[in-house]
């Protein structure tokens, strides 16, 4: 199950130190690449954020027809450590402040969450789940900046965000802890990240029952806050990095390919119609992403000049940032008084 493998991760992590990682090997890559295309040179070249969703959209669709991999990308990716990729995703700002749950186990029975923004505004959101929270803290760091709000996460690596069992005891010690922590910082907004791996074989129906318990729990104790489902970003077939090194021009072979009328399990498609669902069932507020990494049809590994995945499943930083004002503008749009609980759809 993926979580183990997340497990294993983070037990690999308390073994190291958040000292010097060495990139990703590049004598390895040598091997893969024409020697002149390597650029020994590791200096950052990263976009700037992108600023409305019609800019988005243009940016991603030229990223849909483009496949070759350029110097600058190729850089990007050498930078990656296969050994540790979340290192190159927004985990060590949640090691930074030394609130990544799965790090320290005494955090299970009083969870600590990573705070960003203005640790004193009477605005809080929170954001709590699965690894797949680290990926957006980059640009909610931004956002809360930009807002001059504050955002909470509380993330597990490897632990789902639907409350169900047969999860592993830390797992099931996290979620039953989770509520009274969140109602510590009277949220305004409690946000649950939905990712691709769901729970496995078990189901979507499974998932969606269990993502309406974790609303249910947080809610009881949190009863003024809004309720938010965070979409699920594309979750690729194989680890990105590798396969633009080996791919380097044919990269198109390295993004997804999906129809949004897909029946197949644990496809993309049938993956956001059952976000659309959880979120009517939880009487949550959905906060779809599917656009800002894909075209109707097609989910690019580049976009902007950003490698989008450090993984098959987890956003690099780079692009997090590059994110940000479209994280900006939800938030701002989420912390508006409402006048309904109704379930919506954010545009």
């Amino acid at each position: 199950m993926l979580w183990l493998t997340h497990r294993a991760r983070i037990e690999s992590l308390n073994r190291r130190t958040m000292k010097s990682r060495h990139p990703l090997i590049a004598v390895l890559f040598a091997l893969l690449l024409p020697t002149a295309s390597i650029s020994v040179a590791m200096a950052s070249s990263e976009s700037a954020p992108v600023s409305t969703p019609a800019a988005l959209a243009t940016v991603i669709q030229n990223a849909a027809s483009t496949n070759t991999l350029t110097p600058t990308v190729r850089t990007q990716v050498l930078k990656i450590d296969v050994r540790d990729p979340m290192g190159s995703s927004g985990l060590p700002l949640a090691l930074a402040q030394h609130c990544f749950t799965a790090a320290d186990r005494s955090t299970l029975r009083n969870p600590k969450p990573c705070i960003f923004g203005n640790p004193h505004s009477s605005v809080t959101v929170v954001l709590f789940g699965s690894s797949a929270v680290d990926q957006w803290m980059p640009a909610l760091k931004i956002a809360a900046t930009r807002l001059n709000i504050r955002v909470a996460t509380f993330q597990y690596e490897g632990c789902y965000t639907p409350f169900v069992t047969g999860l592993s005891h830390d797992c099931t010690t996290f979620h039953q802890n989770l509520p009274r922590a969140i109602s510590a910082l009277h949220p305004t907004v409690v946000m649950a990240v939905a990712a691709a791996d769901a729970t496995g074989e078990l189901g979507d129906a499974r998932y969606m029952s269990g993502m309406q318990r974790a609303f249910e729990a947080v809610i009881a104790l949190s009863p003024n806050a809004r309720r938010v489902l965070w979409g699920t970003s594309p979750r690729l077939n194989a680890p990105v990095p590798s396969c633009l090194i080996m791919r380097p021009r044919a990269i198109k072979t390295c993004g997804l390919t999906y129809s949004v009328n897909s029946t197949t399990p644990h496809s993309y498609g049938q993956i956001l119609r059952r976000d659309v669902t959880t979120a009517q069932q939880a009487n949550a507020t959905l906060v779809p992403v599917s656009s800002w990494f894909c075209t109707a049809t097609f989910c690019p590994a580049v976009i902007g000049g950003n490698v989008v995945y450090v993984d098959f499943l987890h956003v690099s930083a780079s692009y997090s940032r590059f994110l940000s004002t479209m994280v900006t503008t939800q938030l701002r749009a989420l912390v508006t008084p409402v006048v309904t609980t109704t379930s919506t759809t954010l545009p």
